[in-house]
């Protein structure tokens, strides 16, 4: 079982659909991922979950002891419109002030042996670094950043990774950078090469586009690969999933091709 935060200290650069699409992918492929809403936005929440109710993450965060921790965490795990993916629901009252304890998740995720349940968590996090995103961090193995292209968005991953090294030196290191909201012009592209001389080898040779699709699958909770296959985007991230996990692109358009004939044919059948 690999853990990952998807981490940005700057916000609007897109972690919580990232999260969204690749936990989706890595579900309709047959893998079994379990994705955890650390935000108090709870926007992956709104996008995932069948319906919101307790308990949720910040329950886990204040209970009284590991084992009930631990009890909690079980409990708070939420089925979604895929079998294969489960989540975790944030709150709109979750603070920082909320973890006693920044290693409670690594913590309850030891004691409850996830790794016999899922291949995959993926834990989706608010802007900034403090008690919330380290906790996240400490239960991670690594930590991929979605980020756009701008001077601000790259100081701003220059400058997490230094409070990473330097002041939470036994946090994870940032595993992959990923270049999101793309727009083929002079600017983006020398902010990309930037990016690549200051992280080489840490930025994903797939760049996510900019593309209107992902609105509609936050306002209309739709699913990238079973919706949207048309859309421009789909092909990139298809790329995507084969560079952060080693997925086959082959295999995943023909699953993706498969779930979505089985969409078709079901609605067909509501329809007669």
């Amino acid at each position: 079982m690999k853990t990952y935060s998807i981490l940005n200290c700057k916000g609007g650069v897109g972690k919580t659909t990232l999260t969204a699409c690749i936990a989706q992918a890595l579900s309709l492929t047959g893998l079994r991922v379990l994705v955890i809403d650390n935000d108090m936005q709870h926007n992956l929440s709104i996008m995932l979950a069948r319906n919101e109710e307790r308990p949720t993450i910040k329950d886990i965060y204040r209970a009284p002891s590991l084992g009930f921790a631990s009890q909690t965490l079980f409990k708070a795990i939420k089925p979604t419109d895929l079998p294969n993916l489960n989540i975790i629901l944030s709150a709109p009252d979750l603070t920082h002030t909320d973890v006693h304890d920044q290693l409670i998740l690594k913590k309850c995720m030891g004691y409850c042996r996830l790794d016999r349940f899922y291949n995959y968590i993926l834990i989706d996090n608010p802007p900034g670094m403090d008690n919330l995103q380290l906790a996240s961090i400490y239960a991670s193995d690594g930590i991929i950043v979605p980020t756009e292209l701008s001077h601000f968005a790259l100081r701003g991953i220059s400058d997490m990774n230094n409070l990473l090294t330097k002041k939470y030196s036994k946090a994870c290191p940032i595993t992959k950078i990923v270049p999101n909201f793309f727009r083929n012009k002079g600017r983006h592209r020398d902010y990309l090469a930037k990016l690549n001389q200051m992280f080489p080898g840490r930025v994903t040779e797939t760049v996510i586009p900019y593309d209107p699709v992902f609105d509609q699958l936050v306002t209309e909770r739709k699913i990238l690969f079973l919706h949207y296959l048309s859309s421009r985007v789909t092909s990139y991230y298809v790329k995507l999933m084969h560079e952060l996990f080693d997925l086959d692109e082959d295999k995943m358009w023909r699953v993706t091709l498969k779930n979505e004939k089985v969409r078709l044919a079901d609605k067909a059948v509501c329809l007669v």
